[in-house]
């Protein structure tokens, strides 16, 4: 008789339940969930913890969470990175094309074919874009349409002093605008919107916890609504985000309305982090278990994989809730 303590929710499956009815009906729908998933394709939006800073390497490994997560997966399955470093919520979110951009054509014309120097979009959706490693150095230029010419944004110079310049795709009129009026840039990134998408925002702007809510809600909205697939990762403690700070009550706080919100598609980083090293006892001051981050704020490989494991069990936790129709 397998124990009657063993829930669905349980994840991974305790030892206890092994070879029980559970385990055999959520192995099930778990295969099932594989098998027919809409779609096999994981986005992975995020600032420096999802593009996996001081766990990475060039050409390789990459031990980012989307990495190890997609290792998790298994064949069939794509996961996509699209983590930059220092962003704040708006600008992740704006890339992804839940927030509307806008910039500025200071010359009066997109031209009928080639490049023009374009004001730093608001929000600057390639804020400190990635030139390493090689493999994330395209993620400094994004394809879109600019007052409905369709052609790419590209972004050189440093994180204080960029260079804006969009490219139109193919030959066409020349477009006139006013100089100082800001235009719409819309990201082409409709191909992601029905992917699973995971998205882990707003450490890098902590202290406005409504506009990270606004900005998650606007991601979300953004997805294709047949499909809805997500899950939101809260905001991660850093080191000097100890019990009793501004910092751990603004944070704890913003992730209960997240928790609140978002329920089982919510994962609280803190969970996985800041306990000691049995994997479950909370740390003494509340902040991430210092053996478990590489600075005060990223994680260790090790650390990326703990968060890589949590989000698959989340995969697995909604596979479950979909089969018995619970949500």
């Amino acid at each position: 008789m397998w124990p009657s303590r063993c829930s669905s929710r349980d994840w991974p499956i305790p030892r206890a339940c092994k070879e029980s009815p559970f385990q055999r009906t959520a192995a099930r729908e778990w295969t099932a969930f594989q098998r027919s998933v809409r779609p096999k394709s994981i986005t992975c939006w995020g600032d420096s913890l999802t593009f996996g800073l001081n766990a990475l390497a060039d050409p390789g490994p990459d031990n980012s969470y989307p990495a190890q997560l997609a290792t998790l997966l298994g064949t069939g399955y794509t996961v996509t990175n699209f983590g930059i470093s220092t962003q704040k919520s708006d600008q992740i979110i704006a890339r992804q094309g839940g927030v509307p951009t806008t910039t500025t054509v200071p010359s009066g014309s997109i031209p009928a074919s080639g490049s023009v120097t374009v004001s730093t979009p608001v929000p600057e959706l390639l804020y400190n874009s990635p030139i390493w490693p090689s493999y994330r150095a395209s993620q400094s230029t994004l394809n879109g349409w600019l007052n409905g010419v369709y052609g790419a944004l590209a972004r050189t110079g440093s994180a204080a002093s960029p260079t804006y310049t969009f490219t139109r795709a193919t030959a066409g009129t020349a477009i006139s605008v006013y100089p100082s009026t800001p235009q719409p840039f819309v990201p082409d990134t409709l191909a992601y919107a029905d992917d699973t998408t995971v998205l882990w925002v707003g450490r890098n702007n902590p202290t406005e916890p409504d506009k990270i809510k606004a900005n998650i809600a606007a991601a979300i909205n953004h997805l294709i609504a047949a499909q809805k697939e997500y899950i939101v990762i809260g905001v991660s403690l850093g080191s000097a985000d100890t019990t009793g700070t501004a910092g751990f009550n603004t944070i704890t706080a913003l992730n209960a309305d997240l928790q609140a919100l978002y329920g089982y598609r919510f994962l609280d980083p803190n969970r996985v982090m800041s306990v000691q090293n049995d994997g479950y006892t909370p740390t003494s001051d509340g902040a991430p278990n210092a053996t478990w981050i590489s600075d005060t704020i990223h994680y260790t490989a090790t650390s990326y994989g703990r968060i890589a494991q949590a989000v698959y069990n989340t995969l697995q936790l909604l596979a479950d809730l979909r089969a018995k129709g619970g949500y």
